[in-house]
């Protein structure tokens, strides 16, 4: 599935195309139980990201990215450690003060 849309579009249709984005992907998620996804295909708003993207591979890709980039510098929405950072309503990044 591929939505366009006009980055100078107004926010409200973004929001609009993003909520429908993720209710096709509900909708393929419970055709292919357990199947996953394909990650540079997904939302950035997955609750399920890690399971759905990594799956199984989760665990062993945070010890690897916690042994190369122990501070968490490298970082991308839903990407492996991402989870450690949060954003402010400003759109600034913060690390997460809770041990994950």
């Amino acid at each position: 599935m591929d939505v366009y849309f006009d980055p100078a579009g107004l926010v409200d249709v973004i929001h609009e195309l993003q909520a429908q984005m993720n209710d096709n992907q509900d909708q393929l998620k419970l055709l292919t139980p357990g199947g996953g996804a394909y990650m540079n295909e997904g939302t950035f708003d997955n609750p399920d990201w890690k399971r759905d993207y990594y799956g199984t591979n989760y665990g062993k890709l945070l010890d690897i990215k916690k042994k190369y980039d122990p501070s968490f510098i490298l970082h991308g929405l839903a990407s492996v450690g991402s989870d450690h950072w949060v954003a402010t309503s400003d759109g600034r990044l913060c690390k997460v003060s809770k041990k994950l």
